[in-house]
Protein backbone atom coordinates (compact mmCIF):
# COMPACT_ATOMS: atom_id res chain seq x y z
CA UNK A 1 0.00 0.00 0.00
CA UNK A 2 1.20 3.59 -1.03
CA UNK A 3 2.24 5.54 2.00
CA UNK A 4 0.69 9.19 1.82
CA UNK A 5 1.71 12.36 3.17
CA UNK A 6 0.11 14.98 4.56
CA UNK A 7 1.72 18.82 4.30
CA UNK A 8 0.30 20.63 7.65
CA UNK A 9 -0.68 19.69 10.75
CA UNK A 10 -3.50 22.39 11.41
CA UNK A 11 -6.98 21.57 11.72
CA UNK A 12 -7.63 20.21 7.92
CA UNK A 13 -4.06 18.34 7.77
CA UNK A 14 -4.94 16.33 11.01
CA UNK A 15 -8.19 15.55 9.58
CA UNK A 16 -7.66 14.48 6.57
CA UNK A 17 -4.93 12.28 7.65
CA UNK A 18 -7.35 10.74 10.77
CA UNK A 19 -9.83 9.94 7.80
CA UNK A 20 -6.91 8.31 5.91
CA UNK A 21 -5.74 6.16 8.40
CA UNK A 22 -9.64 5.43 9.58
CA UNK A 23 -9.41 4.17 5.80
CA UNK A 24 -6.12 1.73 6.57
CA UNK A 25 -4.12 4.05 4.70
CA UNK A 26 -0.43 4.79 5.90
CA UNK A 27 -0.45 8.26 6.86
CA UNK A 28 3.07 10.73 7.45
CA UNK A 29 2.00 14.18 8.91
CA UNK A 30 4.55 16.85 7.82
CA UNK A 31 4.50 20.34 9.78
CA UNK A 32 7.48 22.70 11.29
CA UNK A 33 5.55 23.02 14.07
CA UNK A 34 3.70 20.75 16.68
CA UNK A 35 0.26 19.23 15.68
CA UNK A 36 -2.92 22.74 15.67
CA UNK A 37 0.18 25.05 16.76
CA UNK A 38 -0.29 26.70 13.26
CA UNK A 39 -4.50 26.20 12.65
CA UNK A 40 -5.79 29.32 11.02
CA UNK A 41 -8.74 31.47 12.24
CA UNK A 42 -11.21 30.13 9.21
CA UNK A 43 -10.40 26.84 10.38
CA UNK A 44 -11.22 27.69 13.82
CA UNK A 45 -14.51 29.47 12.74
CA UNK A 46 -16.16 26.04 12.23
CA UNK A 47 -15.25 24.76 15.81
CA UNK A 48 -16.09 27.91 17.61
CA UNK A 49 -17.75 30.56 15.39
CA UNK A 50 -17.51 33.81 17.91
CA UNK A 51 -13.54 33.21 17.31
CA UNK A 52 -13.78 33.67 13.91
CA UNK A 53 -14.73 36.59 11.75
CA UNK A 54 -16.45 37.00 8.90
Amino acid sequence: MAQIAVIGAGMAGIGAALALQARGRDVTVIDRLWPGEGTSHGNAGLIQAEAAEP
